[in-house]
Parts: C-alpha cells; structure tokens; sequence
C-alpha cells in the first residue's frame, strides 16, 4: 500500500513546508524513481521492490535466507548495482516505513532518514470479543495465505476468517490461485470478499490478527487491527514482526508449529482489548505528522 502525502495547507504552515518548498524540496509517495533534478527530493521505500526499481536491473530477494547466510549475496549485489545507481541520488534522501528497509538502505549506502511507521487511520475500537482469528488482506501470493489456512486447519475449535478485497486485475494475474485457496480451507474458515470498513465487525469483535505476511514494511490493516484491540500473531521476519515489539504486545512465530502454539495462546491471552488498542496509537497519523515534520524543519534551508 502506498501512501500520498501532499499535505494539507494546514500541515505546510504548522510543518513550515512553504518554506521548505522555497528551498525546491519535494516528497515521493508513489514512486522512487520519481525525483527532480537539482532540488532535495525525499522517496518513501514500504517495499524492497521499489527501491531496486531504481536499478535499470536486476531482483532482489532474500526472505528465503538466513540473515548470515544473505550476506555475501547482498555484498554481491551491492557491487553489481552501484555502478548503475541514478546519477541523482546526491540530491535524494530515502525515507524507510520500517527498520528492516532502514537496514537495507544503510547496506547499499542510501541517504536516508531513521524509520517512520506509515500512518494509519486508527477507525476501528474495541467491541466484545469472539474467540476468532482475522485476517484483512489482498488476495495475492506473497501475502503467504496457505500459511493461514493451515494455522487453521490444525486448530478447527476456534473460527477463522479471511477479509479479502481480491480484484479482477488481481484474479487475472493469477486465475488459479483464488480457486485454490478456497478449495483447501478447512470448515472452520470463512472467506467474505469486503471491505474492511464496511464489515468492521469482523475485525473489532475478533480476538486474534493472524499476520502471515514476511514483507518488510508495516502493514496499515496490521495496525488497525491492533487499534480495534485484536492481539497481533506474526512471523519473526518482517514488518510484522516490528509492529509486535514496537507496540510491546503479541506474538511472533517461526514456522507453523509455532504459529500453532502461538495463535492458541493468544487466543486465550487474559489481555485488556482496551489496553492493546491504546498501544496502537504509535501508528497513528499524528505520530507520522510529526516524524515528517520534524524531517521538514531539519531540511529546511
């Protein structure tokens, strides 16, 4: 999910933006390899993809590795993608959306800014909880669903829901993969194709977020999860995983084994659903205006 952050006239005046602006500055939401030439350009990286789409080549994929073993790999393409690096890159300052692409940045000698969690729009609340596991999702592979559904299938006295938002485009660029997914979940898991903002039950009155997910930036429904108080189950790589130590409440799994365990003990977790919502607060948009302003005034000649 990308963001768009041409702000409000309120924020240019409480951030100094006009000001700022004076000085030729401007901000990327949608695109690294979007930039002007001779003036401070800021690009926000969520996903690793985009920042080698400023690369004429070349993919980059490391979630499969360990972290000692990806090390050569990631020296390598260092090397081989230096040299190809755009000529403005001086004049360009990349802000990370989480730590592990912080990490990234650092490694492949990127200017960049310390991470800044993407803001969520916090509309969700605490209602009476089910003893059920959500997740809200695109239907798309690399949101690792298959994990989902086995979590699932080993735990059949607890509910299980996907809410999906799956579109044609998506469908098309992989016909069979909807089909199959709904052929092996287990009858204790339900698909509802919705938005999330239409069904907020299935969210606010759910115990678990079951994240299954190894992307490296927070995820915005992730979060928003949280704020309606559900308890966070995700991976120890990626995004998720810096949501759960950020925040100080969930769980983070290693393989499904774990995941098992994991999901049945957050399920019968004692914790306040009050209590873990107010933790959600440092993924709000007021925490994000003020990360950006502050990135704003230090810029600002």
């Amino acid at each position: 999910m990308h963001l768009t952050i041409f702000p409000p006239r309120k924020w240019m005046r409480d951030w100094g933006w006009e000001r700022f602006c004076q000085g030729a500055g401007t901000f990327f939401s949608q695109s690294p390899t979007l930039f002007l030439r001779n003036a401070p350009n800021f690009s926000m990286i969520y996903d690793l993809a985009e920042f080698f789409a400023l690369h004429t080549s070349g993919q980059f994929r490391t979630d499969a590795l360990s972290s000692t073993a990806r090390l050569p790999y990631e020296a390598l393409v260092k090397r081989r993608l230096t040299p190809l690096a755009n000529p403005a890159i001086a004049k360009r300052t990349f802000i990370p959306l989480s730590y592990l692409l912080e990490y990234q940045l650092k490694l492949f000698g990127y200017p960049h800014t310390p991470a800044v969690f993407p803001p969520c729009d916090l509309i969700f609340e605490p209602k009476r909880k089910k003893k059920r596991v959500v997740q809200v999702t695109r239907v798309f592979p690399n949101k690792r669903i298959e994990d989902f559904i086995q979590i699932a299938s080993r735990l059949r006295e607890y509910d299980f829901v996907i809410v999906g938002a799956d579109t044609r485009t998506e469908r098309l660029t992989h016909p069979k993969y909807f089909a199959n997914l709904l052929s092996q979940k287990p009858e204790n898991m339900d698909y509802v194709e919705a938005r999330i903002r239409h069904r907020p039950d299935l969210l606010e009155e759910s115990k678990v977020y079951l994240y299954t997910s190894i992307e490296p930036g927070i995820n915005i429904s992730a979060a928003q999860a949280l704020g309606a108080g559900c308890i966070p189950v995700t991976p120890v790589w990626g995004g998720g995983s810096e949501l759960v130590h950020a925040a100080g409440k969930g769980y983070t799994y290693a393989d499904i084994d774990d995941a098992v365990n994991k999901v049945r003990q957050a399920l019968e977790d004692p914790a306040s659903p009050e209590e873990i919502a107010n933790t959600a607060k440092i993924f709000g948009s007021d925490k994000f205006e003020q990360r950006i302003k502050e990135i704003v005034k230090h810029a600002s000649p």
